[in-house]
């Protein structure tokens, strides 16, 4: 609620309860805290066998490419304090998320990718790679959700978009 710089350890330790030592102890700088913090929630993410079995079971890429967005929307709207601790995380650590981002969005992208491999390897879906798909299926579904948000459009909802969306994607 007040970001890496408005809250000190002090008001984290009083909060959870702990003297600040203990905190101290464990997690030498903020930091470290923070980053553990940021781990804690991407390992929440937990992958849905039923949305990789839509893709997987779809009949074309065009389906294919719509319950893509489908599974990403799903994972990114699982929690909404997720990705602002994400892009806070982005600011406050730098470089020090990159090995965090790279496990465990690496991971799903790279699953996502391996669903989609059948339709780009028939020409089916239009795009330099099925990893470059899937960044921007993440990209277009992040902005999505946050022009929604802010504009509140009627109908507009990510639903609504997927075939549009699939639509642009496919060969």
């Amino acid at each position: 609620m007040f970001g890496y710089n408005g809250v000190g350890t002090r008001e984290i330790a009083s909060h959870e309860g702990v003297n600040k030592v203990t905190i101290y102890r464990r997690y030498p700088c903020k930091r470290d805290l923070n980053l553990a913090v940021l781990e804690s929630e991407l390992g929440k993410v937990h992958l849905r066998g039923d949305l990789f079995a839509a893709i997987a079971e779809a009949g074309e890429g065009r389906t294919a490419l719509a319950r893509t967005f489908e599974l990403v929307a799903k994972i990114l709207q699982h929690g909404p304090e997720l990705l602002r601790i994400v892009q806070c995380g982005a600011l406050e650590a730098g470089n020090d998320l990159d090995p965090l981002l790279r496990k465990y969005i690496g991971e799903l992208v790279k699953v996502i990718s391996s669903y989609l491999e059948p339709w780009g390897s028939r020409g089916q879906l239009r795009c330099a790679g099925d990893d470059a798909l899937v960044f921007t299926c993440i990209a277009i579904v992040l902005n999505h959700l946050f022009l929604h948000r802010v504009f509140s459009c009627e109908g507009a909802g990510p639903e609504n978009m997927f075939a549009d969306y699939a639509e642009s994607g496919v060969a």
